[in-house]
């Protein structure tokens, strides 16, 4: 095996260089030189390109270029029969059939790659009925429409206006309010908040919800019942559901609703009071039991 050794640097700067060597040294030099030369032409070259494209780009040649390739592959796919020939809508009931069309935004013959769903189905929610949409390419040719239109549950009315509410609490705009005139009427300006939960107390009895002419909100707290034969019915803050069917029980056994009574409070947590309409008639308080386990009791009333 053949032993490692070193050479002193001051030994090594005195070698003196033989001929080949010096031969070999010039090569590499010319080489270096060509290198450098070529590399610096191809960075220039490159600059010189991009720099192009950039002010191409800047100027929309480009994307002008590339939209209308885009578009020529597309009319080619028409050609072949990817084409917009129907539109089907499910689920419509109160949105204008042209207004559906205007925001889907297409035309018989168009091509069906071209049409976006997402932008589609921004536009078509931005009206003022729709809750949901959903929208699918069916290829070749038909573009399939789910629509979920809000549900109306209240006429809301604020500052002497108008407005028809949904499920969730939300307006409606822009809507022919004259075709929900038999719908209930609520009250207050934060009556929307809190609508939708309190309107799944008042289904628990739908038919007594039926009676009802409108509902007032009471500082963000309870709600004051205005009933369709001038009887105001006052729900507590707390526990109203227990308070809304012990009513339905009341009148089941006594036909409270169909009495003389200006007034029923169901504010009190022990009692219950009943405030007659005839200014002769002495006002009524019986126990007031919210369990609906506990069968209410037996009460009279005057005529």
């Amino acid at each position: 095996m053949r032993r490692l050794d070193f050479v002193d640097k001051a030994d090594f700067l005195d070698r003196k260089p033989t001929p080949g060597r010096q031969t070999h040294i010039r090569e590499r030099k010319r080489k270096n030189i060509f290198k450098t030369f070529f590399l610096s032409v191809i960075g220039l070259i490159l600059c010189a390109v991009l720099i192009t494209l950039a002010i191409l780009w800047q100027q929309g040649i480009i994307h002008e270029k590339y939209t209308e390739l885009k578009q020529n592959v597309l009319n080619y796919t028409a050609e072949f029969g990817l084409q917009v020939r129907d539109i089907i809508v499910e689920g419509r009931n109160e949105t204008p059939k042209n207004a559906i069309l205007e925001a889907i935004g297409v035309n018989s013959g168009d091509p069906i790659l071209a049409f976006d769903p997402a932008i589609a189905k921004a536009r078509i929610e931005a009206l003022p009925w729709i809750s949901h949409v959903s929208i699918e390419r069916r290829l070749p040719d038909s573009l399939y429409v789910t629509i979920t239109e809000k549900k109306p549950i209240a006429l809301w009315q604020f500052q002497e206006k108008l407005s028809l509410i949904d499920s969730n609490g939300t307006s409606i705009p822009d809507v022919d309010r004259s075709k929900y005139k038999n719908i209930p009427l609520i009250v207050g300006e934060d009556a929307p908040k809190f609508a939708p939960s309190f309107f799944e107390i008042l289904e628990s009895e739908s038919h007594l919800k039926s009676l009802i002419a409108s509902a007032v909100i009471i500082g963000k707290r309870r709600w004051d019942l205005h009933l369709k034969n001038g009887m105001i019915v006052k729900l507590p803050e707390n526990n109203a559901s227990a308070a809304w069917t012990q009513l339905a029980l009341l009148d089941q056994e006594h036909k409270l609703l169909d009495r003389d009574i200006a007034i029923i409070d169901f504010r009190l947590p022990d009692r219950l009071i009943i405030k007659m309409a005839s200014p002769n008639a002495p006002n009524e308080t019986i126990p007031n039991k919210t369990n609906t386990d506990i069968k209410p009791p037996k009460a009279r009333f005057n005529a």
